[in-house]
């Protein structure tokens, strides 16, 4: 499959997404159109920025510069331009891992909200447990070993992250606590000792 296919089926955000060099938003979120562009961007690309920038609530950044927003408004950029790309597929590594906890939490409901309306496929790597808890339908919980990682179990959140599961990934006992609402728990270290 050639990059151009590929960047039609799939939209892939880095940790560190966006280009260091000076352009704005609005131009930063219409690269993700180029898998559809031949010479240059057309009527469509520019409509689909803007209407993507819209949905997001980031029209009143467009004109800034990238290097005068903020970590979560970069994140929210990158994920914009992911979404221009029009793919089924949406890949996310550590989208939030240098973000405050209010930034967190607004780009993952961003990812989500978008993910349902428009049927996509998300695959999205977090270390912070709670989170992934929170945000995921599905979870892959990775250990650990010689070759890299491994699959130590997979599926609903719920039934996947157990005490002892979270000792064999962690090296560390972890206890579960669950609010008021009793549905999602949150997890938290129990002691420094495997």
């Amino acid at each position: 499959m050639t990059g151009r296919k590929r960047a039609k089926r799939m939209a892939y955000v880095p940790q560190e997404a966006l280009p260091r060099f000076s352009m704005t938003v609005f131009d930063a979120v219409l690269l993700g159109r180029k898998p559809h562009m031949r010479w240059g961007p057309d009527k469509n690309d520019i409509a689909r920025t803007g209407e993507t920038l819209a949905r997001l609530g980031l029209e009143s950044l467009a004109q800034r510069p990238l290097e005068a927003l903020s970590g979560g408004q970069r994140q929210k950029t990158a994920l914009a331009r992911a979404l221009v790309q029009d793919t089924d597929w949406l890949l996310l590594d550590e989208p939030v891992s240098s973000l405050d906890l209010r930034h967190q939490i607004e780009v993952l409901d961003m990812a989500r909200r978008v993910a349902e309306t428009r049927n996509l496929g998300v695959l999205l790597s977090l270390h912070d447990v709670n989170l992934a808890i929170r945000f995921a339908h599905t979870i892959a919980l990775l250990a650990p070993s010689p070759q890299g990682a491994r699959l130590e179990a997979h599926g609903d959140p719920a039934a996947v992250l157990t005490p002892g599961r979270m000792r064999a990934v962690y090296g560390i006992a972890m206890q579960a606590y669950h609010g008021e609402d009793g549905q999602v728990p949150l997890w938290f270290p129990s002691s420094t000792q495997s």
